[in-house]
């Protein structure tokens, strides 16, 4: 007899009325994370902020409990377009200005430096990506996150998976992502997605050339920085 699956998944509407649940899931994604570690970020409304104008974008999925309805794990994602991206000048840091490197509230400075310094590392560039793939439309700007109660059933993996075919009816036809933990890095190579480039944490420097902070309090097997990308 085959094992009933328990969970569903489905694309999160624009207007949800059920962003607070949303956020809630996306608490668990500070713990153990290793660039939230390295800025000592917490859950706090700038962040609860951004991650509502995503959800408010119509990219993103969740996983539900079948029996209970509750949300276990959210993908969230934003269709970026290159007719916007032309039009600014700053492309290397345009998107993260708007979310990544003001949501650590007191932190922020810390964050800033160490977001500059792995974006830049990685060679994350929104505007190059579009010539570089040959594409106007990319999926990005993601977060994957399940509940803690939920982990282990492969739920992160199909949440990739619900993500890529959201992305795809929303006109996107690559996707793009800089992983920053070990398990993500994982599904992301099992999926398959490229490679483009790999750096180690310990390998990198600040812009005054001192090292991340507080490597020593990220587990060891977070090591490194990926960005990849695929073919949708």
């Amino acid at each position: 007899m085959s094992k009933v699956d328990p969970y569903e998944l489905l694309p999160i509407p624009a207007d949800t009325d059920r962003v607070e649940e949303i956020l809630d899931v996306m608490g668990h994604f500070f713990a153990g994370e290793p660039v939230t570690t390295m800025c000592e970020s917490s859950r706090t409304s700038m962040w609860d902020s951004y991650f509502t104008d995503v959800v408010r974008g119509g990219a993103s999925v969740m996983a539900v409990e079948k029996e209970s309805g509750k949300i276990v794990g959210v993908r969230l994602g934003s269709i970026m377009k290159n007719s916007v991206y032309e039009k600014v000048r700053d492309n290397l840091w345009m998107r993260v200005m708007n979310g990544y490197l003001w949501i650590f509230d007191k932190k922020g400075h810390k964050g800033m430096a160490v977001m500059k310094a792995i974006l830049k590392a990685t060679g994350y560039d929104i505007r190059s990506f579009f010539a570089t793939l040959g594409c106007s439309k990319l999926l990005g700007d993601t977060f994957l996150c399940v509940s803690t109660e939920a982990r282990g059933a492969g739920l992160g993996k199909r949440l990739v998976v619900a993500s890529e075919a959201r992305g795809k009816e929303l006109g996107a036809t690559h996707a793009v992502v800089m992983a920053s933990g070990f398990y993500s890095q994982r599904i992301f190579k099992q999926l398959p997605y490229t490679l483009i480039k790999e750096v180690r944490y310990d390998s990198m420097v600040l812009k005054d050339g001192s090292p991340l902070p507080n490597l020593d309090k990220i587990s060891s097997i977070h090591t490194s920085a990926i960005l990849f990308t695929r073919n949708l």
